[in-house]
């Protein structure tokens, strides 16, 4: 079987839309992840896909140290800049 990678950029061609419209998460889901991962207050927690850091945030707020992934430039510009307040995330392209 063979992978489609035609697509693995599909919201970098509408990284300004994304990063305006996509919703965050609501502060009950991160709450259940971290409760049901079981996630101490020094984990280091990796996001692959991270986008303009919609997931991210909520993670850095509660001081966890991250490493996020985007594909898109654009996005991981958004996401760097969402998370500057942040000095234990670090986003790369």
């Amino acid at each position: 079987m063979s992978i489609d990678r035609t697509r693995r950029i599909t919201f970098e061609e509408a990284a300004d839309l994304y990063n305006e419209s996509r919703p965050g998460y609501p502060e009950e889901l991160v709450e259940d992840v971290i409760r049901l991962s079981g996630l101490g207050p020094d984990a280091r927690l990796l996001e692959v896909g991270c986008g303009p850091g919609n997931a991210t945030i909520p993670f850095a707020r509660r001081g966890y140290r991250l490493f996020g992934i985007e594909l898109g430039e654009r996005l991981a510009q958004y996401a760097r800049e969402h998370c500057r307040a942040y000095p234990n995330t670090t986003i790369i392209c």
